[in-house]
């Protein structure tokens, strides 16, 4: 079950400089978008939702914390690595990004599937790269790639073959942005 959960993004300046920058990218195809990946306007468009990911941290928290209390481990996603290692440094969790060695991936991996943690959080590119987490079916995602099938990918984490339980993901969403208009 896929759903939004809109989170007020209260810095005017913040919400007013996404949808300039969104406004200049939207009308392209995710093709067009990763062709740019060099162009200033797409840099500066990461560095706003870099910025926006931060601010959906403490939203993410409390959804956490709400999560939590059902004893049940929750994914956490990100394309940035700040709010991931903030997340996974929390008592009973694990982070991985691309810095962590397939090694220490499997024994997260393990960790989560014995009950040991309360959740792992990851980035979007390393969320990609064969994980198996199906002992967890809640995902909190703080922010979407561009590419749809990047996103598919992640959300494939906890909804694979061998999974029991009916997947709950949270699109982590700014209301009154172009972000919910594009990734809502």
């Amino acid at each position: 079950i896929k759903e939004p959960h809109w989170i007020d993004l209260e810095d005017e300046v913040l919400r007013a400089k996404l949808d300039e920058m969104w406004s200049e990218v939207e009308h392209l195809s995710s093709d067009e978008i990763m062709e740019r990946l060099q162009d200033t306007s797409f840099a500066a468009l990461t560095r706003v939702r870099e910025k926006l990911a931060g601010f959906k941290l403490a939203a993410t928290l409390d959804l956490i914390k709400d999560l939590e209390e059902n004893e049940e481990p929750v994914i956490v996603v990100s394309c940035y690595k700040k709010p991931i290692e903030k997340i996974g440094k929390r008592k009973g969790w694990r982070y991985i990004t691309g810095d962590v060695s397939a090694d220490d991936r499997e024994e997260i991996v393990r960790e989560l599937d014995a009950g040991v943690l309360k959740g792992v959080a990851l980035t979007a590119r390393a969320a990609g790269l064969s994980l198996n987490l199906q002992k967890a079916h809640r995902m909190i995602i703080i922010d979407r790639d561009v590419t749809e099938a990047a996103n598919t990918q992640v959300e494939g984490r906890i909804h694979r073959i061998g999974q029991t339980e009916v997947c709950h993901l949270w699109n982590l969403v700014a209301t009154e942005t172009r972000e919910g208009e594009v990734f809502a």
